[in-house]
C-alpha cells in the first residue's frame, strides 16, 4: 500500500460487504472501483484485496499510468490536485467502507465487551487525526468515564520498544495517589492528573480490578 494511502486507512478495518454498497466490483478475491476524476479527467482505478488497498491513475488517452501523485515530493498545481481528488475518495470510501480498529490488545478487547454489555457504552472517535484515540461516556449525561488510546511506550513514558494501549479513567482524588505507584498504573494522559489516573492494558493489572475501576469511573461521571 501507497505510504499515504496507508495513513488515511491506519487503524481502520475495510468491511467487504460495504464495499459493494458503494459501487466496487468483484473479481475473484479482488474488489475495484473505477470512476473519471473531474477536470483533469484521468481514470482512478482503487483496488482492495486482503484488506490492502491501492489506486492507480491512467490517462485515458494514452493508456499510460500517471504516477507523479503517489510521490510526496512530487510539486506542482496540476498533481496536487490529482493527488487531493484520489485522497478525497478514499477518505469517503474510509467514512463509508471501514471501522476503526486501533485497539487489538487482549485486555482491551475484553474491557469494550465488558462496557458494552454493562452499560451500552461503544468507543466513540472523536478526532479524524487520532484515530487510536477513542471516549467511553455515559449515555445519560454525556460525560466520558474512559479515554482509550494507543500509542509507543515511549509516547506513555514506558520503557522499552513497541506499543502500549492505556485506559484513563476516572478516580477519586484520595485514592489517585496510592494509584499511580502501584505496577502497570501512570499518571492521566491528557487529562486532568488531579482526578484521572491510567492503567496499561496489558495484564499487568487484572481484569477484575480494571472492571472495578471503570465502575468507580462510572459513578463519578453521574453528576
Amino acid at each position: 500500500m501507497d505510504n499515504w494511502v496507508q495513513q488515511i486507512f491506519q487503524d481502520h478495518r475495510i468491511l467487504a460487504e460495504k464495499l459493494l454498497e458503494v459501487g466496487f466490483q468483484k473479481q475473484g478475491e479482488t474488489f475495484f472501483l473505477q470512476k473519471t476524476l473531474p477536470n483533469c479527467g484521468f481514470l482512478l482505478t482503487v483496488q482492495v484485496k486482503d484488506g490492502e488497498i491501492s489506486t492507480e491513475v491512467t490517462d485515458p488517452a494514452t493508456g499510460e499510468p500517471y504516477t507523479l501523485y503517489l510521490y510526496d515530493g512530487a510539486t506542482g498545481s496540476f498533481v496536487g490536485e490529482v493527488r487531493s481528488l484520489v485522497e478525497d475518495t478514499l477518505k469517503e470510501i474510509r467514512q463509508q467502507c471501514c471501522v476503526p480498529d486501533a485497539f487489538r490488545a487482549p485486555q482491551t478487547k475484553a474491557l469494550l465487551a465488558f462496557v458494552y454489555k454493562k452499560y451500552g457504552s461503544a468507543p466513540e472517535f472523536l478526532w479524524e487525526k487520532f484515530s487510536n484515540n477513542a471516549i467511553l461516556r455515559r449515555k445519560d449525561t454525556g460525560k466520558w468515564y474512559g479515554l482509550l488510546v494507543a500509542d509507543t511506550r515511549e509516547k506513555f513514558g514506558l520503557a522499552g520498544k513497541g506499543s502500549a494501549e492505556i485506559l484513563v479513567f476516572r478516580a477519586k482524588p484520595e485514592e489517585l495517589s496510592a494509584l499511580v505507584v502501584e505496577s502497570g498504573f501512570l499518571p492521566a494522559y491528557h487529562m486532568n492528573k488531579k482526578s484521572w489516573c491510567g492503567v496499561i492494558l496489558d495484564g499487568t493489572v487484572t481484569f477484575q480490578k480494571i472492571c472495578e475501576l471503570v465502575e468507580t469511573s462510572f459513578g463519578l461521571a453521574k453528576k
